[in-house]
């Protein structure tokens, strides 16, 4: 029992960290951006966060799950296979969702913010899909492995770096410099 509320403390502290990372980067871009600024913000992290949960399908926790038993049984290269699938399956369809959001861009602009002019904003946030799905599987592997001392190190560095890295961008890039650091903090995640 002690080891359950350990590990819940820990994932939620983790999780209390992004929490307050999303706090503050909306207060500060709505002193940058402005009301309208942060509408088109959230639209494209809600259109983001969409494609990641359509993408997953539920396969992350299946990961935690397998690797979480095949650990316990020291069955590592049942563990690298069922990565190395999971990778695989999960990175195509990424890339299919880049490709889908590259022909549709000005679609997917027009249906999400009533204009077609935000579309290479869409266009540069989906080259961040390969990756983030990869990162939904590197976070399942370590949960699975019951690491949440690195698990928790892991995500509150990323919020850091990303809620600064963000900030800085958005200062000076305005709604480009938040795309862009969709995409550069999708290669740090990794």
């Amino acid at each position: 029992m002690k080891r359950i509320v350990q590990a819940v403390s820990k994932i939620s502290l983790a999780s209390a960290s992004n929490i307050v990372a999303g706090i503050i980067r909306t207060k500060i871009f709505a002193l940058i951006l402005g009301a309208a600024g942060i509408g088109v913000i959230s639209q494209l992290t809600n259109f983001s966060g969409l494609v990641m949960f359509i993408s997953t399908a539920g396969i992350p926790i299946g990961i935690t799950k397998l690797v979480s038993e095949f650990e316990r049984e020291e069955k590592w290269q049942d563990i690298y296979d069922i990565l190395n699938r999971s990778l695989f399956i999960l990175v195509s369809i990424g890339v299919v969702s880049l490709v889908l959001t590259l022909i549709f861009s000005e679609e997917i602009s027009f249906l999400i913010l009533d204009s077609d002019s935000y579309s290479n904003l869409l266009i540069i946030m989906a080259f961040a899909f390969p990756f983030s799905v990869a990162i939904v599987v590197f976070d399942a592997y370590l949960r699975g492995l019951k690491r949440f001392g690195h698990y928790v190190k892991i995500t509150i560095l990323n919020s850091i770096v990303t809620l600064v890295l963000t900030i800085l961008l958005v200062y000076y890039y305005s709604i480009v410099g938040f795309a862009v650091s969709i995409l550069l903090s999708s290669f740090f995640n990794i």
